[in-house]
Order: C-alpha cells, then sequence, then structure tokens
C-alpha cells in the first residue's frame, strides 16, 4: 500500500504541472489575438471616418452648387420675363401710334379738342385691346398732367438722348416708382405710358418663394432698389442709404457685390449682410444670384437673395444623418469586436454572429442607396420645375401650328405639288419640336404666367375644340352646346386652349378601342347659391361661366382619382405620358380664379367641370 502511494504522488504532480503549462500556451495566441483584432478596429474605424468625411463634403459642396444654379435660374427668369414685358409695351407703342385713328386724334388733340382726341384713342385701345391701358397723347409743349415735373422726385433715363422712343424711371412723393415710356410722333405730339414697377414686380418676382427669408430684388444700374418684396425699402441706394443710416456697419463685401452688378455680370456671390427689415440689423451670411434685364441702352439688375443659414439645413440634416450611420457602424464595430472575441472559444457561435452582422450591414448599405436615390429624384424635380413654365409655352405655339397645318393638308388632300409638300413639311417640323418639349416637359411641373385681358369666353373653346378634333385621325362623335358669345372672362386665351386641349387629349385616350367614342361639350352660365363646395362661399351673387367636358371612356378608380392634379402622377404607360396635364389645367383654372371638380366611373367615363368668373362691369 505504501509502494502504491509512493508511485501514486509524483503522478499526481506531474499531471498537474502539464495543465498549467497547457494554460499558459492557451493564453499567449488569446492575448496577442486580442491586440491584432483591437488594432484591426482602429485601423478600420479611423479608414471609415476619412472616407465618410470625403462622401459628407462631396455632398455639402454638390448641395450648394444645385442652390446656386437653382438661384441662376430665378434671376434669369425673371430678367427675361421683365425683358419680355417691356419689349411688349414698347412694341404695342409702336403699333398704336402708326394707327389712323391715333393720328386724327393726335391732329384733333393739336386743334386743342382734347375730349374728342382722348374718346378716339380709347376707342382705339379698346378694340385691339392692347396692353396699354393708361396711355395718354401730350401735344407739343403741352405738360404731363399725369406725373408733372414738379412731383418727379426720381429720375433715371434708360435710353440715349434724341431717340424717338425714349425710357425712364421715375418716381413721385408717394415714393411709387414708374417706367416712363415715351413715344415721338412723327407729325407732333408724343404718346406717353407709365408702367407701375409694382405691378411689374407682382407679374414677373413676388409669386417667388425661396425659404423664409429669401426675395427676389430689382435695382437699376445706380443701385437704387425700384422692386423689392418690403415697400419701405423700395427707393434707398443699396449702398449709400444703409451706409448713411449705419455708418458703423462693415458694407466691404456688399460694397464688392454690388461693383459686380453694376458692371453688367451675371453670377453668384456668397457675402455677409444685414436683414435691413430688421429693428436692429444683425450680421447675416447671404448667397445672392444676379444678372442684368437689358433696358433700353441700359439695363436693370436682377438679384435673387436666400439666407445661407436655410440653404445649410438640408447640409445639416444630411449631416445628421451621416453621423448616425456612423454611429450604427461604429457600434457594429463594436458588437463585432466582442464577438470576435468571444468567437475564439466557440466557432460556431462565430459563425452565426458574422451572419448576422452582414445581413445588417447589407440592410443598411440598402437603405443608404436608397436615400441617395430619393435626394437624386428631388434635386430632379427642383429642375423640372424651373424648366416646366418653357416647356409648357413652347407647347402652346406648337398646339396651333399643328392644328392649322393639320387642317390645311385636309383641304389639301386631293392636291398635289409644292403646296402641300410645304404644308406637310411644317406639320412633320411641329410634330418633332412637339416630341422634344414632351422629353423636357417629363421634368416639369409649373408654366410661367401670362397676361390676362377681357375676351369672349365662347370663341375660344369653340377654336380649341376644333383644333382638339382636327388632331384626331379616328371618329370622335362630339356633342357641343356652348353658351353665347357675349359671355366675358378675364383670362389668357392661349391657357384656355391649353386646358381644353389637355383635357380633350386625355378624353381621346381614355376612349381608345371604343367603337362609340363621344364627347359632349356643354357650358352655361349660373350662380352657384345652392352649391355645397367650400369653394363657393361668399360667392352666391358672382355670375360663374360653367364648363363640362364629358367623355364615355374607361374611366378612373377612386385612389387615382384623388391623385390626378398631383405633378408626375400618370397611369399611362412609359412614354405615353409625363403626368403633367391635369397638374398643369389645375394650376391654370385657378390663375383665372376658377375651379375645377371631376367625376368618373369605371367602364362609364370621367366628367370634368369647370367654373369661371364672368367678367361684369360690378367686378371691372
Amino acid at each position: 500500500m505504501e509502494a502504491s502511494g509512493k508511485t501514486s504522488k509524483p503522478n499526481s504532480k506531474k499531471v498537474k504541472r502539464i495543465g498549467e503549462e497547457k494554460g499558459s500556451e492557451s493564453k499567449i495566441p488569446f492575448s496577442r489575438n486580442i491586440r491584432l483584432l483591437f488594432a484591426a478596429v482602429l485601423l478600420t474605424a479611423a479608414l471609415f471616418g476619412v472616407s465618410v468625411y470625403g462622401v459628407l463634403s462631396n455632398y455639402q459642396e454638390n448641395l450648394l452648387q444645385n442652390q446656386e444654379k437653382q438661384l441662376s435660374m430665378i434671376a434669369e427668369n425673371v430678367s427675361n420675363s421683365l425683358e419680355v414685358l417691356i419689349r411688349e409695351y414698347q412694341q404695342e407703342m409702336e403699333a398704336l401710334i402708326r394707327t389712323e385713328a391715333f393720328q386724327e386724334a393726335a391732329k384733333r388733340a393739336d386743334r386743342g379738342d382734347k375730349e374728342m382726341a382722348e374718346a378716339i384713342l380709347w376707342a382705339e385701345q379698346t378694340a385691339k385691346q392692347p396692353l396699354l391701358s393708361g396711355a395718354a397723347y401730350l401735344a407739343d409743349g403741352e405738360a404731363d398732367a399725369i406725373l408733372p415735373e414738379t412731383d418727379v422726385t426720381y429720375q433715371k433715363t434708360l435710353t440715349k438722348t434724341g431717340t424717338s422712343a425714349r425710357m425712364e424711371v421715375v418716381a413721385d412723393g408717394s415714393r411709387a416708382y414708374y417706367l416712363r415710356l415715351t413715344r415721338e410722333n412723327p407729325s407732333g405730339g408724343r404718346l406717353v405710358f407709365y408702367l407701375s414697377l409694382s405691378e411689374l414686380y407682382q407679374k414677373t418676382a413676388a409669386y417667388i418663394k425661396m425659404g423664409e427669408k429669401g426675395y427676389v430684388m430689382v435695382k437699376d444700374s445706380d443701385g437704387v432698389i425700384l422692386m423689392h418684396s418690403l415697400e419701405e425699402q423700395i427707393g434707398q441706394n443699396v449702398i449709400a442709404d444703409r451706409q448713411a443710416e449705419h455708418p458703423d456697419y462693415d458694407f466691404s463685401e456688399l460694397k464688392e457685390l454690388v461693383a459686380r452688378q453694376k458692371s453688367g455680370e451675371t453670377g453668384v456671390q456668397v457675402y455677409h449682410s444685414y436683414w435691413w427689415a430688421e429693428e436692429e440689423p444683425h450680421r447675416v451670411k447671404k448667397i445672392s444670384a444676379f444678372t442684368p434685364a437689358l433696358a433700353g441702352d441700359d439695363f436693370l439688375i436682377v438679384s435673387a437673395v436666400i439666407d445661407y443659414e436655410e440653404l445649410a439645413v438640408p447640409i445639416h440634416e444630411g449631416a445628421v444623418k451621416m453621423l448616425l450611420v456612423i454611429g450604427g457602424f461604429g457600434a457594429l464595430l463594436l458588437l463585432l469586436f466582442f464577438s470576435l472575441m468571444l468567437s475564439l472559444r466557440s466557432r460556431s457561435r462565430m459563425q452565426r454572429e458574422n451572419d448576422r452582422l452582414r445581413q445588417l450591414n447589407e440592410q443598411l448599405e440598402e437603405l443608404r442607396r436608397r436615400e441617395e436615390i430619393l435626394a437624386h429624384k428631388q434635386r430632379l424635380e427642383l429642375i423640372g420645375t424651373m424648366t416646366g413654365g418653357i416647356a409648357h409655352e413652347f407647347n402652346n405655339l406648337l398646339t396651333p401650328i399643328m392644328g392649322y397645318s393639320a387642317l390645311l393638308l385636309a383641304d389639301e388632300e386631293d392636291g398635289e405639288g409644292e403646296r402641300r409638300e410645304e404644308l406637310q413639311e411644317i406639320y412633320d417640323s411641329a410634330v418633332k419640336a412637339k416630341e422634344i418639349i414632351d422629353q423636357i416637359s417629363r421634368f416639369s411641373g409649373k408654366n410661367s404666367e401670362k397676361t390676362f385681358r377681357n375676351i369672349a369666353v365662347t370663341p375660344v373653346i369653340q377654336n380649341a375644340l376644333n383644333l382638339a378634333l382636327s388632331g384626331q385621325k379616328r371618329k370622335v362623335k362630339l356633342q357641343c352646346s356652348l353658351a353665347g358669345s357675349e359671355y366675358r372672362i378675364q383670362g389668357n386665351p392661349t391657357q384656355l386652349q391649353q386646358i381644353i386641349l389637355n383635357l380633350c387629349t386625355n378624353a381621346f385616350y381614355a376612349m381608345q378601342g371604343r367603337e362609340d367614342a363621344a364627347l359632349v361639350v356643354e357650358s352655361e352660365v349660373l350662380r352657384p347659391e345652392k352649391k355645397k363646395d367650400p369653394f363657393f362661399k361668399g360667392k352666391e351673387k358672382q355670375l360663374f361661366y360653367r364648363l363640362t367636358i364629358q367623355d364615355n371612356g374607361c374611366g378612373m378608380e377612386p385612389e387615382v382619382l384623388e391623385q390626378i392634379f398631383v405633378p408626375f402622377f400618370t397611369t399611362k404607360k412609359a412614354g405615353e405620358g409625363t403626368g403633367l396635364g391635369l397638374a398643369v389645367v389645375h394650376r391654370m383654372v385657378e390663375a383665372h380664379g376658377g375651379h375645377i371638380c371631376v367625376e368618373s366611373t369605371v367602364g362609364t367615363g370621367t366628367k370634368f367641370v369647370i367654373y369661371l368668373p364672368v367678367w361684369t362691369e360690378k367686378t371691372a
């Protein structure tokens, strides 16, 4: 027994010693792997941080560039609108002064018969329905009764002296600024027209919204503010008057910006200035896009200004999102670190954990990719909004060209020779141009405003229906019952034609494949006393011109009907529609002060009802 005890003791010690050696050997690779893994995590985090910083910097730079482009497009569009409107007024004056009625009015005015001269001049303007509504004829040496020289508080001539057509910026004591257009009559006297710069601003720039504090302003080449969203800013010299009121303020960057603008330059500049409408203006950072608008031999300065901080909001939001992604990846890396440390003890658990992390990583990557796609679509929609007006204006011009050329081709159906080939070339060219405009229109959502005037609505609708039916190759039965032509509205005939053509085009598309395709068009004048629509609240005494366009096409589901006026929404196949037609119709009807309703039943058809306020002497 003793022998067996002696032999078992050293054996037990030897076994214990071997176990201790194995434990020490297992600790060495375990701690080394932890250090290597920790170093790899730090290196990965550093590389990831550098890459994320680069991506965020590029994102901020690209977003600022896109915003600057949008501001430039706004300034250029306002500049073009100003140039077009001024040119239209000058052309109206040129056309009016050449008429026999005007010359007769001028002779009577020179002979002292002022009342008869004004009556003839008014009759000539009313017959042609020109843009000029406040033009006056002045005999040689006669004082300007509209704005005498004694009432002029500011005057700047925009044309060279000695010309028969002059353009000036003038202001009276009430701080009302006008663009005075003067045209010398070759036989004596002159025609004078005052264009209110406040009304011109309402037509071209007042409706443009750029954040909470953004605005569009117009100055002359001397730096005097002529148009502004804040009336108290009008008439101030952008540098001299403000510097006199705030001599301690820093105007260095503002002076640099104004110097570029006065030189007739087009560009964008980030600068420091102040919000002058505040009681105590504080220094802020702004972005201004500016361009000249030609006026006579001089130019006006159009400037679109927005708060830099408002542009930085989406940048900050993007940064927050990126930081959240970084934090998520950082948490995942920490989780991976501890998971791998535990996986050294259990290989099966390591495999399961890696699979789960890989799946989470893929989901986050997919989320990031979708966010990038969404941001890209939003930028495209912003660009499409600016180009939409231009595209639809070209469509308005191409529609009558295609319609009348189709009518002429129908008249020449049995003819041959050069005339039919020329008409066919006109029609084919218009079709190609319309295809190009349709491609542009896929990015659009808005149309530019046009001049509204007093028009007879029924003839415009009848003409638009003729154009719509002339372009249809298959036979469509038209049932038309329109009100008399004596009813008039304040509107734009081109936009009204576009409304009718868009609704008819949708009706023809909905009636494809029907042998009994029929279009019912009716109109009447009524007062909406019994209407329950909130639009007519408080308008019970107003006369409305109600136009109904009804087809017997396929109709629409209720969920589709709710979205038909949403821009870019369409149920047509790719390449057949842009989803902008009804959105444009809705906007044009609202621009006319009207209202549009729609009813549709699947398999029965669709009915659009448009209400337009009738013009009367009480509403004039």
